[in-house]
């Protein structure tokens, strides 16, 4: 797990928003590794459609239903991919 204590300096001196914006950075980057990894595997497996606008019901259920299951890594992974996926059509 990413914390801001993980960017504190070793005389333990937060410099004001320094280590919390590195601390992001650093959670935003795994959380976007994580989300390309997962995609890749699933287009190779041939899974696609993710940008059609007559799919978006779909990736709406499917958000709803992964939100309903236990709270795993690999399924927040896919939340966060069908979130995405939901705001790519909404932007």
């Amino acid at each position: 797990m990413i914390t801001t204590d993980d960017f504190k300096k070793t005389c333990d001196y937060r410099s004001v928003g320094e280590p919390e914006a590195l601390a992001i950075t650093a959670m935003v980057d795994s959380a976007k590794k994580a989300m390309f990894e997962k995609l890749i595997k699933k287009h190779n497996q041939g899974w696609h459609g993710w940008d059609d606008p007559d799919n978006l019901p779909i990736l709406k259920n499917k958000l709803a239903e992964h939100i309903m299951k236990d709270f795993t890594p690999d399924n927040m992974i896919d939340i966060m991919n069908l979130a995405a996926m939901i705001r790519n059509q909404l932007i």
